[in-house]
């Protein structure tokens, strides 16, 4: 048997403004609980959460741990996963063109591999710059089947590896990579536009599309003639393409039109890096500066000021979950000043970020993969069909409902609740509760559910409950609520039942949604 949530609970999730949490950020424990969210997508565990409780200063060494967890490059991942927009539920070509049957597997790691590098290059504290000079790649083992590579190593815990494409591409690291290429096509018309856009925006914070032009509208875009003509002689189009141009000038080897076979889309082309005289017309270049292919792109990106800013610009608005302002200048300067003495290691910069007045304030919204990751640290549950987790897909589950980005229809997570991340959170909430209690029930309970307890040792064992999933001390109003809850489903289904209602009434709590 399951409750509902009671209506001022909901009213006050529709309401449009999340609720305060418990214990203000200045708070050690909310603290705490930020921490280990961002950092390892989980919540603290009761020992860590007594530790705090006990002694403040026990939040600087689990800090520093926290730096060191594996799981910080599954955050890594996650959260430029929402800047580079390449993770996507299916693929241009399916798995079963290249003879492999898991589609949704196969299509996230296709989505993943440039995300991979730039995790790989945060945990081994390698410079920033690496992600567009490495001479590798990262794969899983469906990619090692499938891409043009020599394996370097073998798997690591999370099944990805280090690799290096054999196709004669030049060290760029992600920028020559598969996933970012099979993510952004391009057509003969757009000539690598798009594309060279993309780059910019993800690794510049330069979005040409954003930029305010003074455009001719009597110009017939149905004429592919004047619109060429127009690239160059209308001033409102030169402005732009006289820098975007040269940089699509420098993709030619990585040109697939849409169209091609998989066989095109696998390797580099070499033999089409000078395809720019007959696309764009206009010579490659960085900015000015002189470049002919993808591996000089890679190098000039690694000697621009504006790429460290963007990092740094980045790495603040993730963690902080708002864009950065005016007020923000002095912080911004301090925080790149640390990612530069640092030798421009990542865990470096987040650390100054995360140890700021500023990651302190306000309260954030669980993105859909924190909300599954969290949950199956809980209770061991993933909301799975057909081997794909629903949280972390929108074509096949709840994803974009829950607020996430699908990597091309929306590119953001939302920042605000809505009815469906409540309906998503109810969902989860019940089937969660349902595996934790009667599949794996020493996961977060002290005592065997189908136990008949006294009321002492009913009110202990709800109270160590609370304090695991909602990372806090449960007030004396909520331990009486909930026993007396308790007691009813029980008289009515019996012990399991009534713990199971009362974890479902914890998860679908909106509490745990604001950290």
């Amino acid at each position: 048997m399951v409750t509902h949530v009671t209506a001022a609970l909901l009213l006050s999730a529709c309401a449009g403004a999340p609720p305060e949490p418990a214990t203000t950020p200045s708070d050690p424990l909310a603290a705490l609980t930020r921490l280990s969210l961002d950092l390892r997508g989980v919540r603290p565990s009761t020992a860590e959460l007594e530790a705090v409780a006990a002694d403040a200063q026990a939040l600087d060494p689990l800090r520093a741990a926290f730096f060191e967890d594996p799981r910080l490059a599954e955050q890594v991942v996650a959260g430029f996963a929402e800047v580079w927009n390449t993770v996507r539920d299916e693929t241009e070509h399916p798995a079963s063109a290249l003879g492999l049957e898991d589609e949704p597997g196969f299509a996230r790691a296709v989505g993943e591999e440039p995300l991979r590098i730039l995790a790989e290059v945060a945990m081994q504290d390698l410079p920033w710059t690496e992600i567009v000079t490495a001479d590798w790649t990262r794969v899983d083992a469906q990619l090692a089947l499938v891409w043009p590579v020599e394996l370097l190593e073998e798997p690591a815990a999370d099944g990805w590896r280090r690799a290096r494409y054999t196709d004669g591409r030049p060290a760029a690291g992600a920028l020559v990579s598969n996933g970012l290429w099979w993510r952004y096509e391009t057509s003969e018309n757009n000539a690598s536009r798009g594309r060279a856009n993309q780059l910019s925006r993800i690794l510049l914070c330069r979005d040409f599309t954003l930029d305010l032009v003074a455009f001719d509208r009597s110009l017939d875009l149905s004429d592919e003639e004047a619109v060429r003509a127009a690239l160059h002689d209308n001033p409102g189009c030169a402005g732009c393409h006289s820098t975007l141009d040269p940089l699509a000038s420098l993709l030619g080897g990585v040109y697939v039109t849409r169209k091609s076979g998989v066989e095109e889309l696998l390797r580099y082309h070499p033999e089409r890096e000078g395809i720019w005289r007959t696309q764009t017309g206009v010579p490659p270049s960085y900015f000015g500066l002189p470049a002919e292919a993808l591996g000089d792109l890679g190098q000039r990106i690694a000697a621009d000021p504006n790429f460290i800013d963007c990092a740094v610009q980045q790495s603040a608005e993730l963690l902080l979950r708002r864009p950065l302002t005016l007020e923000d200048t002095d912080k911004r300067t301090a925080w790149r000043e640390q990612f530069l003495d640092s030798g421009l290691t990542l865990r470096s910069l987040w650390e100054a970020i995360v140890r700021s007045e500023e990651y302190e304030e306000g309260a954030k919204l669980l993105t859909p993969a924190l909300l599954s990751s969290m949950i199956e640290d809980l209770t061991g549950f993933r909301l799975l069909v057909d081997g794909a987790d629903l949280l972390r897909t929108s074509t096949y589950g709840l994803a974009t409902l829950a607020g996430a980005g699908d990597g091309e229809f929306a590119t953001g997570v939302a920042q605000d609740w809505s009815a469906t991340l409540v309906l998503v959170q109810n969902r989860v909430a019940e089937a969660a509760a349902d595996h934790a209690v009667r599949v794996e029930p020493s996961r977060l309970l002290a005592v065997d559910p189908t136990a008949e307890l006294d009321y002492d040792a009913l009110r202990e064992a709800i109270a160590a409950l609370h304090l695991r999933v909602l990372s806090r001390a449960a007030a004396e109003s909520e331990l009486e609520a909930l026993s007396t809850h308790h007691a009813e489903v029980a008289r009515l289904s019996g012990s399991e039942a009534a713990w199971v209602s009362v974890l479902t009434v914890l998860l679908r709590d909106p509490e745990l949604l604001v950290y």
